[in-house]
């Protein structure tokens, strides 16, 4: 996971520059309040909005933190499949087991 502190850039493979840094405990709290209770249960999908919500701008819009579901179904959709194969290139297509174990991690911190 990305420090919470340090803003880091990567560039996908459409060509844009997205600003990154990892998501505070606050921010997972405030995560946690937009999210239907069976979507913040399945470890998988909250991995992988974890790592959508890295994401702070690209090519220097920034990205706003979501404040309803659908905001963050446009971060995430916004971000898309380069954006996320930037921040985890080695996440197969499958990632399932890896984002699982990601996200217990998450809970336990």
């Amino acid at each position: 996971m990305a420090s919470t502190n340090n803003l880091q850039t990567v560039t996908d493979s459409e060509g844009r520059v997205i600003t990154f840094r990892g998501v505070s405990v606050f921010e997972q709290a405030k995560l946690l309040r937009i999210m239907k209770p069976e979507q913040a249960q399945n470890f998988s999908y909250l991995a992988m909005v974890m790592v959508f919500l890295q994401v702070r701008s690209i090519d220097g819009v920034p990205m706003p933190w979501p404040a309803s579901e659908a905001l963050l179904d446009a971060h995430m959709e916004k971000v898309g499949d380069a954006g996320w194969l930037a921040l985890r290139p080695d996440t197969p297509n499958n990632g399932e087991e890896k984002a699982d174990a990601e996200a217990e991690g998450y809970l336990k911190n």
